[in-house]
């Protein structure tokens, strides 16, 4: 376990010192100001500023620590994620347009699977399917594109309250962290960056809900999605365990989407139609609403931790059953409050 311990009090303490530099830099400029009135419920114009910070700790953490070898698939997958974050900066500074951002995700992940960061094959009840030629190696590169901007978006959008994103996030990192100690997995390397980003993450999380003056932003939120939706598939195809941590944001998020088309408004544009919203319309303090989602999470790590491949997919689908039926439940009690 010492082998751990570097890369996460590195990136702990990284993290919260760029925070109070940064913090001290910005307070008194309008830039990486939060819009009042926007979908982040907390303080009137914090500063989006945790992505940057958390960049720095997870790098900073990973390049210091001489346990960690970093081969060419590592930089690859560090550089990856640190032009993610740079898009993030850009749209924290200049609010980008979303066909602009969404246009740069598909093109950092197509240069990834070039780069051998790729979706290599599933495992499903029916067996396992290869994406290594032809027509299978396009279906390949489609689904790591679509997982890689399913993964950073679902995370964006789930940072709507103080806490939500970086404490879904750590739970994902603890779980993956496990994952990797296990004697038939024994993935030293992917145990020291998952050790890394829980380290980093949890020094935002704790600043970010004492102080409610720091916020993710989108460097955040794109820093722990790219980090979550890579390791995934750096730490070979860790797609069904990401999947079951990752099912509040990831159901949500295909929740709103379905909203927004029947509503006619275009799913990318932003508006209070997510679970932790509804809540807080019911009337829910916000630590009530993160012990929710903590808890949905650390059950869908449980079970991620608890089954097989195929065991991971049926699990998937039946919990994601009961968090639809609780978002239909939350939905009705939301409209029947509105009319009163």
């Amino acid at each position: 376990m010492n082998l751990y311990i570097p890369a996460f009090l590195i990136a702990f303490v990284v993290t919260v010192f760029v925070l109070g530099v940064l913090y001290h830099i910005f307070r008194e400029t309008t830039l990486f100001r939060s819009p009042i009135g926007g979908r982040h419920i907390g303080k009137g114009h914090a500063l989006r500023i945790g992505g940057i910070a958390m960049a720095s700790g997870f790098f900073i953490a990973l390049i210091s620590d001489v346990n960690l070898i970093l081969d060419t698939k590592t930089l690859y997958m560090m550089g990856g994620i640190g032009i993610f974050v740079i898009i993030g900066i850009y749209d924290d500074l200049s609010n980008l347009h979303w066909k602009y951002q969404m246009g740069m995700q598909i093109c950092i992940s197509v240069i990834l699977f070039l780069m051998g960061i790729r979706i290599q094959s599933l495992t499903l009840s029916i067996g396992t399917i290869n994406f290594d030629t032809g027509l299978m190696l396009v279906c390949g590169l489609i689904i790591t594109i679509l997982w890689i901007i399913i993964i950073i978006n679902a995370l964006n959008w789930s940072d709507g309250i103080d806490g939500l994103a970086g404490g879904i996030t750590m739970i994902a990192s603890a779980t993956l962290f496990i994952l990797a100690l296990r004697p038939e997995i024994n993935q030293p390397p992917v145990a020291i960056i998952t050790a890394a980003l829980g380290g980093t993450v949890l020094a935002f999380t704790c600043i970010n809900l004492y102080t409610g003056k720091i916020i993710a932003g989108s460097s955040g939120t794109y820093f722990m999605g790219s980090v979550l939706a890579i390791l995934a598939i750096f730490a070979g195809a860790k797609i069904g365990t990401a999947l079951l941590v990752l099912i509040v944001p990831l159901i949500d998020a295909l929740w709103v989407i379905i909203a927004r088309k029947k509503a006619g408004k275009s799913i990318f544009q932003a508006d209070t139609r997510h679970l932790h919203h509804r809540l807080i319309e019911q009337g829910w303090r916000k630590w009530h609403v993160l012990l929710v989602y903590y808890g949905l999470t650390v059950i869908g790590a449980l079970c991620a931790l608890g089954t097989q491949s195929v065991g991971k997919v049926v699990t998937f689908v039946f919990y994601g059953v009961i968090i639809i039926l609780l978002m239909m439940t939350f939905t009705v009690m939301t409209r029947q409050s509105n009319a009163l």
